[in-house]
């Protein structure tokens, strides 16, 4: 099942803290399937996360700052 513009991803950081971002601001994410967003993990010693199924990389600093996905970075994952 696909993930509605009023799903949430809970980020849970190294030090312990723990982020809720919405999906709509990670369009990538959010028109992802459940699998390809729940196959991740840190890169860069945790200062970012990868989605290798996607080629997707944030960063936790971005995530923290509240900043979205850069307009028009969506992969085309399924041709044009």
């Amino acid at each position: 099942m696909d993930a509605d513009i009023f799903d949430n991803r809970t980020v849970e950081l190294m030090d312990g803290r723990v982020l809720t971002v919405p999906l709509a601001y990670y369009p990538t994410l959010l028109h992802a399937t459940e699998a390809e967003r729940n196959n991740c993990q840190p890169i860069g010693a945790g200062y970012g996360i990868e989605w290798p199924a996607l080629d997707y990389h944030l960063s936790v600093e971005g995530l923290m700052q509240g900043q979205p996905e850069a307009p028009g970075l969506r992969r085309c994952l399924f041709g044009p």
